[in-house]
């Protein structure tokens, strides 16, 4: 049965850390800070980031193959291909 046994695992950082979504082969983390975190399997976690000072990457989605991350604060949008490098692309 998948997701019935879990594993504690240690990520490269210690943040708070808001919303996690799966796509194109990774999964990625979004949180208070600017770093991001990205992994192939859930187990092994490595660090990305979205450079900017904009704190509160508050969600995270995968649709039409990008990774699309928003402030809570100010309505900015990153997108990322893999997880690992950003790139502020609009403010709604």
């Amino acid at each position: 049965n998948q997701g019935t046994s879990w594993l504690d695992v240690t990520v490269p950082l210690s943040r708070t850390w808001n919303s996690i979504t799966y796509g194109n082969g990774r999964f990625v983390v979004v949180g208070d800070t600017t770093d991001t975190l990205y992994s192939f399997n859930g187990t092994t976690w490595y660090q990305g980031t979205i450079t900017l000072a904009s704190r509160n990457w508050s969600k995270v989605r995968y649709a039409g193959g990008l990774f699309l991350a928003v402030t809570s604060t100010d309505g900015r949008i990153a997108t990322s291909q893999c997880g690992r490098t950003w790139r502020i692309s609009w403010r709604i």
